[in-house]
C-alpha cells in the first residue's frame, strides 16, 4: 500500500528457501523421477 517493492523484498526473503533447501528438493525430485522411469512406487534418498 504505497511501498509495495518493499513489502515484496521482505516477504521474498522471510519466505523464499534457501539455497540448500532448494538443492535438497532438487535431489528429492530426481530420486523420485529414477524410480518412476523404473517402475518403482518409492524411492531411497542417501540410504533413507
Amino acid at each position: 500500500m504505497g511501498y509495495p517493492s518493499i513489502t515484496n523484498r521482505l516477504g521474498n526473503s522471510v519466505f523464499s528457501p534457501s539455497s540448500d533447501e532448494v538443492d535438497q528438493a532438487k535431489l528429492i525430485l530426481s530420486a523420485l523421477k529414477e524410480a518412476a522411469e523404473a517402475g518403482k512406487r518409492e524411492s531411497s534418498l542417501t540410504g533413507r
